[in-house]
């Protein structure tokens, strides 16, 4: 578990019972973007996440990256199979 410290968007984060947890997607992008975990658990992740509606081209689209988060997206996205998803950039 990881406490967020910086500031997370309503999109970030949902709300059980007395608690917030972060999505499924901002969950996998924290993960991503700081090498935390092994890029296989990653693909696997982003795969069940997709086929599982959790995370759709509307959350992706919602997003905006710097050019070496968008870089490390694209990367996840490619080896996950998914495809047809622009990454915007900042």
């Amino acid at each position: 578990m990881t406490l967020h410290k910086e500031h997370l968007e309503a999109r970030d984060f949902q709300r059980y019972s007395c608690f917030q947890v972060t999505t499924p997607l901002r969950t996998i992008l924290d993960l991503l973007f700081q090498d935390l975990v092994e890029q296989r658990f990653l693909k696997q992740a982003m795969q069940q996440a997709w086929d599982r509606g959790l995370v759709a081209k509307r959350h992706l689209d919602r997003e905006v990256f710097s050019d070496w988060q968008a870089a490390k997206v694209s990367w996840l996205l490619d080896m996950a199979g998914i495809k047809d998803v622009e990454i915007s950039k900042r």
